[in-house]
């Protein structure tokens, strides 16, 4: 299977055969079917297609997002990377880099949408490595579009003991019912 057109050229690639199919028949025991849809469609959510575990049973449907492997080692995920980090900087007055993909997952739609999880960094500004999420389109015969690009939401973190302030009031000894 060519997704991205039967002419052979360079700029063909195959993601596997995750999409061989188009029917859920894999599945005998229907709540097992249930769970890894909910559990698919709740990663979904989560991470807005950024971040989904393989499927196997129901990725073989057209049009699911599946993860890629090996994607620090594809060139073409490398060059669709520094054409979203292109498309941030010329929005951004920045100069960032890529220095390595980490994670990608993909859709196909007349053509596919890349959702690529990359390192860059900006030596103008010093800054050091950041990570990106970008999501590119690369059309059947070639085209691309920058959907977004943007810097990876910083997890937040429970606040360690000692960054807690014990000498606010719901700390102080004489609140503490014995």
């Amino acid at each position: 299977m060519d997704p991205t057109g039967e002419d052979g050229s360079e700029d063909s690639w195959d993601p596997g055969n995750h999409w061989g199919g188009d029917s859920d028949d894999d599945y005998s025991d229907p709540e097992e079917r249930d769970r890894d849809y909910r559990k698919y469609y709740e990663q979904i959510a989560a991470s807005d297609g950024f971040d989904v575990d393989d499927f196997p049973k129901i990725n073989s449907l057209m049009g699911m997002t599946i993860p890629l492997d090996n994607v620090d080692a594809d060139p073409r995920l490398h060059e669709l990377s520094e054409f979203a980090i292109r498309s941030y900087n010329e929005e951004n007055g920045t100069s960032y880099e890529v220095v390595g993909v980490t994670k990608t997952t993909a859709y196909n739609c007349s053509g596919f949408v890349y959702n690529i999880t990359l390192k860059a960094e900006d030596a103008v500004a010093g800054t050091g490595t950041d990570i990106f999420r970008a999501s590119v389109y690369k059309a059947i015969f070639g085209s691309k579009e920058c959907i977004s690009c943007e810097l990876q939401p910083k997890p937040e973190s429970e606040p360690s003991l000692s960054k807690v302030d014990f000498t606010k009031k719901e700390f102080q000894e004489k609140d503490v019912v014995a």
